[in-house]
């Protein structure tokens, strides 16, 4: 009896005595498969986001590279992300995490295939029968999933859709043209006609069904946790009389603590937005690429709203993709030449017409951010409450790159990560980014440490990344 009562203390008490908080009580209810690890939800706060913009060919990194200062916070962006600019200090601008992962023995691939299974995986292409790169091997998907996937997995449940994919001239269906990977070495494909999408999201939906049915989830989540803290509670008192003088103030304290936690707990959850709306089918009836000016509104005009509606806390968004011969021509930038052919050439030229590119995508983040901004939630916007991650499957297009890419990370996620701030941690393969990856776990609620192989995440999270 005595063992039985020190481990349940020691359990009730949490690690060092601190009190237990409310990711505890999350993680309880997840174990019954009703709710998802969403602590980060709790006490009225609306649930996190996350968007996902993948572009194809890579950054020439002289014309991405931020001008740096005297500290990461004191820097000036380049041409390339000048769009950029009214969110520059809800940015964090990383570069030199290298794919190391995509250098592993077990890799299947090279050049664009290699960095597109790897971008977001954490690993490495596959055995397959798709090209593989020039690597003399045929190469399938990466047997990890995408970190989208994961998370989809893990809080999936929560919303109708699970994960939401979008496309602009994302066809193809290789390794080199699909860097969302799902569970069982799966290439996910993005819908790539705003007018099928909108018909799967929004045929059957109705804006006061939605408030009413995530309002009346919202209110059993948190009947279920004051169930939860009502037991916790009565735990302690029973356990109270047990227990020596030392012990009684010390479950007296934990549980004052409990009890403002319960207030907390009992607070009003919140409802739907008053901006979630059925928006308009898009009028565009050819999805190629060469109609991108008008797709791409279109498309994050969908993906913007299905967040405003919590029907979805993940959306992805792939603009061409890599690899992409003759398929992605900025024909309205004054381009005859592909992005992918453009990428490879050396000199001003090419690299001025990459920052065209370059900079058109930023204004599609832009135009997405704006949309985000101008939806009020109970803290503030859509916005505070979503993160975007923009990266591509190399740096340099022109060497293939994977040593030292980019990745672009907007918005606070609610105070997860420390915007405003350009850094470059120096392509050493400790800091690979898979451990960069990993950060989007824990901002999302979803338990786990790893995106991708265990051995790739040596070290834990990237250091310098988060407020914590």
């Amino acid at each position: 009896m005595k063992k039985r009562l020190l481990d349940r203390r020691t359990l009730l008490r949490g690690a060092g005595g601190a009190a237990v908080a409310l990711p505890m009580l999350d993680a309880m209810l997840t174990l019954g498969g009703r709710y998802p690890n969403t602590a980060h939800a709790a006490a009225g706060m609306p649930p996190r986001r996350l968007v996902i913009f993948i572009t194809g060919e890579g950054f020439p990194m002289t014309e991405w590279r931020p001008i740096p200062g005297a500290t990461p916070a004191d820097f000036r962006l380049s041409p390339f992300l000048a769009p950029l600019e009214p969110i520059r200090k809800q940015s964090l601008l990383i570069e030199g995490v290298p794919m190391t992962s995509s250098f592993d023995p077990r890799q299947q691939a090279q050049g664009h295939p290699a960095g597109a299974q790897a971008v977001l995986t954490g690993a490495w292409a596959g055995e397959g029968t798709s090209y593989g790169g020039g690597c003399g091997k045929l190469a399938g998907f990466s047997p990890f999933p995408s970190i989208d996937s994961i998370i989809a997995r893990g809080i999936g449940m929560a919303t109708r859709f699970p994960a939401l994919y979008f496309g602009v001239g994302a066809g193809g269906t290789t390794p080199a043209t699909r860097a969302f990977v799902a569970d069982g070495a799966k290439g996910i494909s993005p819908q790539g006609d705003p007018r099928a999408g909108f018909d799967q999201i929004f045929t059957d939906f109705s804006a006061a069904a939605a408030g009413e049915s995530l309002a009346a989830a919202q209110k059993r989540r948190a009947d279920d946790r004051k169930v939860v803290m009502d037991a916790v509670l009565g735990d302690l008192r029973a356990l109270r009389c047990q227990l020596g003088g030392d012990d009684r103030r010390r479950i007296d304290g934990h549980m004052s603590q409990l009890g403002d936690l319960q207030k907390k707990v009992s607070l009003p959850p919140p409802v739907a937005p008053s901006a979630c709306a059925k928006p308009v089918r898009s009028a565009i009836t050819d999805p190629a690429f060469t109609n991108a000016p008008a797709l791409m509104p279109a498309q994050l005009d969908l993906a913007a709203m299905a967040l405003a509606c919590d029907l979805t806390r993940v959306a992805c968004i792939s603009v061409s993709h890599s690899d992409a011969d003759g398929g992605a021509v900025y024909r309205w930038l004054g381009h005859d030449t592909d992005h992918h052919n453009i990428s490879h050439l050396m000199g001003t030229d090419p690299r001025g017409r990459m920052t065209q590119i370059g900079a058109w995508h930023a204004e599609q983040v832009m135009y997405l951010v704006k949309k985000l901004q101008a939806v009020t939630e109970s803290n503030g916007t859509l916005f505070d409450n979503t993160v975007v991650l923009w990266a591509s499957e190399i740096g340099n297009g022109w060497t293939h790159d994977r040593k030292a890419p980019a990745f672009m990370i907007f918005g606070g996620g609610q105070g997860y990560f420390k915007t405003g701030r350009y850094l470059n941690f120096g392509g050493a393969n400790a800091n690979a980014h898979n451990r960069l990856l990993a950060h989007f776990l824990p901002y999302m609620g979803v338990p786990g440490a790893n995106v991708g192989p265990p051995e790739y995440n040596q070290g834990g999270l990237l250091p310098n990344i988060t407020t914590a």
